[in-house]
């Protein structure tokens, strides 16, 4: 029988227990974080680590995928993890308000990483779309959201294609544009969310003007946090990662989740 492990992370105790879910600290007594290895597809293992106000019920789900290749760096043992992608290192400012998210890790036939043909795949989606439902009886009743940054918004966009009936709606941060076809459309609201002083190539702000103005998806534009050069401007310490506004950018994304007014200008 396929056995899912978790190992939760708290900064009061360590909590081991003997069934079909092992259980294992974060910057506040009570958020609470479990690193789960959640067998998918044949042969497959599909890792991820959920964070959670453990005293306040959320009242929403993000799943969150990071850029580049998507290697976050969970570890077996359960160490905390502290990548620096922007949305792995600002998880616990969507606890804050409200939010228990997701981080995904690459499954084990992707461990070194994942290009784009893998998050567009079927694969990826069947993936997600299990780790999603396991969320539901974690966290019954609750709407899914799929938030992704730079070549994580393509796996947020391919999932939320996929899994229509699963998933509430999509946040693209930092969108890697040519590498999406917004032109098949999308069931689910979508909000797209950039730095107007990205400087990597790949995501440049004018793709984010244009996509919301031929889509008519609502845009949050983000005015500077930080400075970068060279190599450093497709990184998650540039504008590109809003480093210094991660806070705003993130409540901003969670009044929108809410159906709160927000700001369209950080």
């Amino acid at each position: 029988m396929s056995v899912c492990y978790i190992i939760r992370h708290s900064i009061l105790c360590m909590v081991v227990l003997v069934s079909s879910l092992i259980i294992v600290p974060f910057a506040e007594a009570s958020i609470k974080e479990e690193t789960v290895f959640l067998p998918t597809r044949p042969g497959v293992v599909q890792p991820f680590v959920v964070s959670y106000d453990d005293e306040t019920q959320p009242k929403a789900i993000a799943i969150l995928f990071a850029g580049s290749l998507g290697n976050i760096g969970i570890n077996p043992n359960g160490q905390p993890v502290t990548n620096g992608n922007f949305l792995v290192r600002s998880r616990q400012i969507f606890v804050q308000n409200h939010l228990a998210t997701v981080i995904i890790d690459c499954p084990s036939d992707y461990k070194d990483g994942m290009d784009t043909a893998f998050r567009i795949s079927k694969d990826h989606a069947t993936d997600v779309g299990l780790v999603i439902d396991e969320m539901n009886k974690k966290f019954p009743g609750l709407s899914v959201y799929l938030v992704g940054t730079s070549r994580g918004t393509i796996s947020a966009a391919n999932v939320a294609e996929k899994l229509e009936g699963k998933v509430k709606g999509v946040v693209l941060t930092s969108t890697v544009f040519n590498e999406i076809d917004f032109s098949k459309g999308f069931t689910v609201p979508v909000l797209i969310v950039h730095n107007t002083e990205d400087g990597c190539s790949a995501s440049p702000y004018s793709g984010a003007i244009n996509t919301s103005k031929s889509y008519r998806y609502p845009l949050v534009s983000v005015k500077g946090g930080s400075f970068a050069t060279g190599r450093e401007k497709c990184g998650p310490f540039s504008p590109h990662g809003f480093l210094n506004k991660e806070e705003p950018t993130i409540s901003t994304i969670a009044n929108w989740i809410f159906g709160r007014p927000y700001k369209t200008e950080i």
